[in-house]
């Protein structure tokens, strides 16, 4: 089933982010495999504070295709079960 893209226009700002995060690992402009963008670089092009953009990165890391890594560094996961559909209701 394709994504709906239903979180482009929730209300909170890091559902938002994490939905426009999400389409770029899905369109492949963000490659599996490689580190995800980083709290500060979502912050400086999007516009939003830091708080918003780690909110965001954990709501990926929740749902599969942001993982954190030893480093403390995230990046994109090479599994692709996370694009199934979700049982979570949206909160």
């Amino acid at each position: 089933m394709p994504p709906t893209h239903a979180g482009l226009t929730d209300p909170r700002a890091y559902v938002r982010l994490a939905e426009i995060v999400r389409c770029k690992i899905i369109d492949g402009t963000l490659e599996p495999g490689r580190p995800a963008p980083s709290i500060t670089r979502l912050s400086q092009e999007h516009g939003h504070a830091r708080p918003t953009c780690g909110k965001a990165l954990r709501m990926l890391e929740g749902e599969g295709p942001v993982r954190a890594t030893v480093s403390c560094a995230r990046e994109l996961s090479r599994e692709p079960g996370w694009l199934e559909p979700s049982s979570q209701a949206a909160g």
